[in-house]
């Protein structure tokens, strides 16, 4: 029975590895971010709510990257959106993976 018990455990784990909505938009604008993002008249907590009310509607909504790279820089005049849950997914691995400073270059698209 234990090596049931350990197979289980394992395949949990694995399947929780990488980013998350919330380890994500936490990087980004939670009480302890890497990032510590801000932007005129929001506060924090609505940018966190906000990051983690797109991140998760889009995990929801099946589809594929199509022509959405977060990884190229956008014009400031430019807006991403996250449409599904793999466009979510690559989004989070950005973030993941890039320098807060980078952010307001415009890598990583969204940063709200």
């Amino acid at each position: 029975m234990r090596p049931l018990i350990l197979a289980i455990s394992l395949l949990a784990l694995g399947t929780s590895c990488g980013p998350t909505c919330k380890s994500t938009c936490e990087r980004l604008y939670g009480d302890t971010p890497d990032c510590a993002i801000e932007r005129p008249g929001r506060t924090r907590t609505d940018l966190l709510d906000f990051c983690m009310t797109e991140c998760t509607t889009a995990t929801g909504i099946p589809g594929d990257v199509g022509d959405y790279d977060p990884y190229e820089r956008l014009s400031s005049a430019e807006a991403a959106t996250l449409e599904n849950r793999a466009q979510a997914e690559v989004w989070m691995d950005c973030v993941a993976e890039t320098s807060c400073d980078r952010f307001s270059e415009g890598y990583c698209a969204p940063v709200w």
